[in-house]
């Protein structure tokens, strides 16, 4: 991947919160939402970019792949397989993302031949179905609900298409340990620590 650098993802930028926020503060507000949690990033390697963004001075990656609990694309269930790398900067989530198998969602935002693609922000809901009928009522369609789970942690997510109003795609998530919600970093960031520990690049989930 050394031909891919990121010099262009503005993660190293003076004030990279508060730019990230205002990608869609006036939808936000307009439906209720809270700060942008997470910037999705689309790559064509997730381990490769997880070590070349750490080269670069990121802070390590946790990183995970696998099969969804469950996985319904454009109203139509799918075996996915994929994989995924989480880290923060400035207090914002930077979530990697693989195009995957079995699914077309990812792949079709990847620009072709790009090294990267943004995708979506993603924000923290308290019902990811009640936001996103919210935002189907009001014309953005929804295209993928999903479900990861694995050794009681639960992540609940659906994407809806708000390309339209500000060019990204919008991500609800609720994300619960044993039930109980807590701050993502608080969860991936010791995971990442762990991985290193064992010399792992990676964990299935």
């Amino acid at each position: 991947m050394s031909e891919c650098n990121f010099a262009d993802l503005p993660w190293r930028a003076p004030g990279f919160h508060q730019r990230v926020q205002a990608l869609a503060a006036g939808f936000g507000r307009q439906f209720g939402l809270p700060p942008v949690h997470q910037l999705g990033v689309l790559v064509p390697d997730v381990d490769a970019a997880a070590t070349e963004l750490e080269r670069q001075g990121m802070e390590r990656f946790f990183v995970a792949g696998g099969t969804p609990r469950f996985w319904r694309e454009e109203g139509i269930l799918h075996a996915m397989a994929g994989k995924l790398a989480m880290a923060y900067r400035d207090g914002v989530e930077i979530e990697l993302l693989e195009p995957g198998r079995n699914t077309n969602w990812y792949r079709n935002s990847l620009a072709e031949g790009g090294c990267y693609a943004i995708q979506h922000l993603g924000y923290l809901v308290d019902d990811v179905d009640a936001v996103a009928r919210r935002l189907q009522a009001a014309g953005y369609p929804l295209k993928v609900r999903g479900l990861l789970a694995n050794l009681g942690m639960r992540c609940n997510f659906a994407y809806v298409d708000t390309r339209p109003v500000h060019g990204f795609i919008t991500e609800l998530i609720d994300l619960r340990v044993f039930g109980l919600r807590l701050p993502p970093a608080m969860i991936y960031r010791p995971l990442a620590k762990l991985q290193k520990l064992l010399g792992a690049r990676h964990f299935n989930f």
